[in-house]
């Protein structure tokens, strides 16, 4: 019955009549009565049958929905058997009468009628060759901006890198030979390594290097009274010469300037031993050494640098400095500055620089290299080759390919890195003529000559940047070190750096200097300036080499917070200028220098950044600035200059 009712309303709704308006409009009609029945008083009277009647008009309104949408449908027929087939076959002399088909045909009998291709074999060099996705990867290893540049600091087989330290490039070939002694005694200065350590880790020498050494000529040893007795006596004798009437004097006093003259190269001995050996060699080609560079070397350097007005202390301070840098050197030879609180904005002077620093890993990895450079160990000899090595391995590996050493440095502090990680790459050249480094260092000294500034001759924040004096400094000192390690710098360059000095220059004299061309001077750019003179080989007139030392003196170093800064530059100016003046800097700086190093526990040998500029710098710059200071004895000759 159902099902005949399904079937007309389906019919109904074939012939045109929508039954699903029908439906929706009985829908409406049941809920707007449900509505008046509720919200009127009609839904009192009679409330039975008049919900009988909604009941019903409901049902049928979900009936008529059952049947339009098929929930009820006829059974399907009950199976009454098996189904079967019947084909009539042919005889066999009917099939042999029919010719053959390739469909009736075996599968292997048409595949049989194929043409077959014999397989080609596989060549083994094929399957040696990379994927283009494998080649693609190798590829892609370094950063594209590296890749071509990426320099190969290894000329000798060394030991595998542990497993616990980052991928570097190929490290500096360890010495040969030891050759110098550049280091203080063990008690002096407590090496890294154990004694054994670092007997295993130097070859033994080849027998021409023992041959070389063999016929080195022994030198003869001058005592100080030795040279002191011929300056007196050269002294007496230009004195008597002075007269008219003693002229037959002039062959004596020939005679002694010529012996001064070879007193002055030949090593001198006093109550500690030889003080200054035979010019030495580099060994990484065996050109000799620049002089400026020479005295880090000598074998009594402690008697040189009580000479010099250093003292035990001094060179105490500087070996535990030493040691906390190279203890706390990151896997991959760098120096985290902002692991060591750099980073830290100061606002000096009053400008935000963005807390520059925090990224200014190179230029800090820079100073630490220069002070192990500093006091005589280098990536082929010393008891911190592996500190160094790893250090010169970490800045070619984050050279860019314009030479720039910046790294990732902001804008403050990038040229100061580029310059101080320059700077310590040339000295480690310019002392070991090791050649894996000549490429690198002609990228950076070619990023150099085009940061400056051609109108003023100086550097700034960015490359063609109007000059300041405090980047200048560092730019001088790189392309010093540079010059003595064999490259040449264009004469423009040079002209340049003159005509800057000159426009910063200030005071009655000109002894004074400012940060910038017309803004006033200051104590840190007049020792800065003055440093530079000296670099440059400038002949400085009396009156401003006396105007720049009377301004530096009245500021030395005292109780009030540390300008290490400042005292750095000084303290080179100062050395060289030498006299009264270096002895009253002498005086006030070595006591705050020992006094602010740190003595206990993690600290121990390093000093505070709470500095002027050591917020940017944190405590590795800290240390490295105070260590660098305390070095200025032997660091640069002063006969290196040209003095």
């Amino acid at each position: 019955m159902f099902t005949d009712i399904g079937k007309q309303l389906a019919s109904v709704a074939s012939g045109g009549f929508s039954v699903s308006a029908l439906l929706c409009a009985g829908l409406a009609v049941l809920t707007l009565a449900l509505l008046v029945l509720m919200r009127t008083r009609w839904g009192q009277a009679n409330p039975l049958a008049k919900c009988i009647v909604l009941s019903v008009w409901a049902h049928f309104l979900l009936f008529g929905y059952a049947c339009v949408t098929q929930l009820f449908v006829e059974a399907p027929p009950t199976k009454r058997g098996n189904t079967f087939e019947v084909a009539f076959i042919q005889d066999d002399a009917q099939q042999e009468a029919q010719p053959n088909s390739p469909e009736k045909q075996p599968p292997w009998e048409n595949l049989a009628a194929n043409e077959s291709t014999p397989p080609t074999p596989v060549s083994l060099d094929r399957l040696r060759e990379p994927s283009s996705a494998q080649a693609l990867r190798e590829a892609d290893f370094q950063p594209p901006e590296l890749a071509s540049t990426q320099p190969n600091l290894s000329f000798e087989p060394t030991p595998p890198t542990p497993k616990t330290r980052t991928p570097q490039p190929p490290p500096l070939a360890a010495p040969q030979t030891p050759r110098r002694a550049a280091n203080l005694t063990p008690a002096q200065m407590a090496p890294r390594e154990t004694p054994s350590q670092r007997t295993d880790s130097m070859a033994t020498p080849t027998p021409a290097t023992l041959a070389r050494q063999d016929q080195r000529p022994q030198p003869k040893l001058l005592r100080r009274s030795d040279i002191d007795e011929i300056e007196q006596a050269l002294h007496d004798v230009q004195t008597l010469v002075e007269a008219p009437h003693v002229a037959r004097e002039a062959d004596a006093m020939q005679g002694l300037q010529d012996q001064l003259a070879a007193a002055a190269t030949a090593p001198v001995e006093n109550e500690f031993g030889p003080i200054k050996a035979a010019p030495l060699r580099r060994l990484g080609d065996g050109a000799l050494m620049p002089e400026l560079f020479q005295d880090r070397f000598q074998p009594q350097r402690l008697a040189l640098v009580l000479r010099q007005g250093g003292s035990e202390q001094t060179e105490e301070a500087v070996s535990d400095a030493l040691q906390w840098l190279a203890a706390n050197q990151a896997n991959n030879g760098a120096w985290r500055a902002a692991h060591f609180g750099a980073g830290r904005e100061m606002r000096v002077d009053g400008q935000d620089r963005d807390a520059a620093g925090a990224r200014a890993d190179t230029g800090i990895t820079g100073l630490a290299l220069l002070a192990f450079l500093g006091a005589g160990h280098t990536q082929m000899e010393g008891d911190y080759r592996q500190t160094v090595e790893q250090g010169l391995n970490y800045l070619a590996s984050s050279q860019h390919a314009n030479g720039n050493l910046a790294g990732n440095a902001s804008t403050f502090a990038a040229m100061y890195c580029h310059a101080m990680a320059a700077l310590a790459m040339s000295e480690a050249f310019a002392v070991t003529g090791q050649a894996s480094l000549r490429a690198p260092l002609e990228r950076a000294l070619h990023f150099s000559l085009q940061a400056q500034d051609p109108q003023t001759g100086g550097w700034r924040y960015r490359p063609g940047d109007a000059g300041d004096t405090s980047q200048f400094g560092w730019q001088v000192m790189f392309l010093k070190s540079v010059q003595l390690g064999g490259f040449e710098t264009p004469a423009a360059t040079r002209a340049g750096m003159r005509h800057f000095l000159q426009s910063v220059s200030g005071g009655e004299a000109g002894g004074l200097a400012s940060y910038r061309p017309g803004q006033p001077t200051s104590p840190t750019m007049t020792a800065e300036a003055l440093a530079c003179r000296y670099f440059l080989g400038e002949q400085i007139p009396a009156a401003a080499l006396r105007e720049s030392a009377d301004l530096l003196v009245s500021q030395l170093p005292n109780q009030d917070k540390a300008n290490l800064y400042y005292w750095y530059y000084a303290t080179l100016a100062l050395f060289h200028h030498q006299g009264a003046a270096w002895q009253e800097w002498n005086a006030a700086l070595q006591p705050q220098l020992l006094e602010r190093q740190r003595r206990d526990g993690d600290f121990a040998g390093s000093w505070d950044a709470n500095t002027v500029w050591g917020g940017y710098g944190g405590r590795v710059y800290s240390t490295a600035m105070a260590a660098l200071c305390l070095e200025v004895y032997y660091r640069y000759s002063p006969a290196g200059l040209g003095r």
